[in-house]
């Protein structure tokens, strides 16, 4: 039934892989896979797809490539979403970002429960006793949840670059760092691009350590 509801460049085998397999939780596939199959026209209307990691600008690439963001859907979904063979055909790209950088990030972005762009899920906010400042939240919070509990966002990037298999399945991971250059480069979009959901700092101490964290926080990594 389900089969023959789909289109049929559709692979329900990967599907079904993806979801046997997956890392994330039940909600977040079916998330997932909701808006890979919404937005198949437009992965498959541009020579390259473009996988968007969480706090790593997204948002505004999306906007750029797309006209909007098109979620957050692995490249494990998305190629069963659109079909192995078109899959293929193109080019797969994911930018990347300092892991601690992304942590404090994806922190700031749960502090202020969001952005002007995006609100976080309120099923998804962390109490805010284990927001007081980021050490809390990491040993507190984050290193004491299992795996699939946590929101996406706070997920190793890993997860936006291999397949359920722990195969890597896209073409470029680039650094977010040289944004403006990367795009250019793969997409030939010259104007610089604005980052319009990026996550506000707003105790001190985060300005401070943000700058250089791996320095200062390689345990976490």
């Amino acid at each position: 039934m389900l089969a023959s509801a789909m289109p049929k460049s559709i692979s329900i085998d990967l599907l079904k892989k993806e979801l046997k397999n997956s890392a994330f939780s039940l909600g977040d596939m079916v998330r997932f896979i909701r808006l890979a199959m919404i937005y198949r026209k437009q992965y498959l209307g541009k020579n390259s797809i473009f996988i968007h990691n969480p706090k790593c600008a997204g948002q505004s690439i999306g906007k750029a490539l797309y006209g909007k963001s098109l979620g957050h859907s692995p490249p494990g979904i998305i190629r069963a979403c659109i079909g192995f063979d078109e899959y293929k055909k193109h080019k797969k790209i994911v930018f990347v970002r300092c892991p601690v950088e992304r942590l404090i990030s994806a922190y700031n972005f749960s502090l202020t429960g969001g952005t002007s762009v995006v609100k976080q899920d309120r099923f998804r906010r962390v109490p805010k006793k284990y927001l007081g400042d980021f050490e809390t939240f990491c040993y507190n919070r984050l290193f004491k949840q299992s795996p699939k509990s946590l929101d996406y966002l706070l997920r190793d990037q890993s997860n936006w670059i291999l397949s359920n298999n722990k195969q890597i399945i896209v073409n470029s991971i680039l650094d977010i760092s040289q944004l403006n250059v990367c795009m250019a480069k793969e997409f030939g979009i010259n104007t610089p691009i604005t980052q319009i959901n990026k996550s506000i700092q707003k105790q001190s101490k985060e300005k401070t350590f943000a700058c250089q964290p791996c320095s200062r926080y390689q345990d976490v990594l």
